[in-house]
């Protein structure tokens, strides 16, 4: 739970910092941090075909939004990576109740129906697109990843294809980080 997603974010975040992900290992800097990230990759009303993958990773947006309010009516904070790379590089302090919410892939659903939410409940996110397929059937356009960035949320990548980098060429991995945060970096502004 915590450790691998903390550890992924941590990935990402150093990629963008121009930073190595293993320097920031909670093991070299004596740090330790617990913080609830949660995890989202469909958000939106559940087509009537859906498949059972398509099922399993959808939050329909009434749930999202209960799931919010929660969060919110308990003085629950969203941070961005950047405060938990500092609090891991660094021991600075993160709100007591700090969580971090995040979302994967770039699909259109979680700009429509995620971020109003968002916004509405003053929160943020860190949207993990794949570079890649940015502008595809169902995903994000790049006027919508621009948004996200400029109301406050994190951009991050996903990949370039969404390959899956422990069965990949170390080319091909390369490929996936580098080109994929170029390619943000140009095209967003990051």
């Amino acid at each position: 739970g915590y450790i691998a997603a903390a550890l992924l974010v941590l990935g990402c975040q150093a990629l963008f910092a121009h930073a190595r992900a293993d320097s920031l290992a909670p093991a070299e800097t004596g740090v330790t941090v617990r913080l609830p990230i949660f995890n989202y990759h469909h958000v939106g009303p559940l087509p009537a075909s859906a498949t059972e993958a398509r099922r399993a990773y959808t939050v329909t947006p009434e749930v999202f939004e209960a799931q919010l309010r929660y969060l919110a009516s308990n003085r629950y904070v969203t941070i961005a990576p950047e405060a938990l790379t500092a609090a891991l590089t660094h021991g600075a302090a993160l709100p007591p109740k700090a969580v971090m919410l995040t979302f994967d892939d770039g699909w259109d659903d979680q700009f429509l129906y995620a971020v109003p939410l968002l916004k509405k409940y003053e929160m943020t996110g860190v949207f993990f697109v794949t570079a890649g397929w940015i502008g595809h059937s169902n995903l994000m356009s790049w006027a919508q990843a621009g948004e996200l960035h400029r109301l406050g949320m994190t951009v991050g990548s996903h990949g370039y294809t969404h390959d899956h980098i422990d069965a990949i060429s170390e080319s091909s991995l390369r490929h996936e980080i580098a080109d994929s945060k170029r390619l943000l970096e140009e095209r967003l502004g990051i």
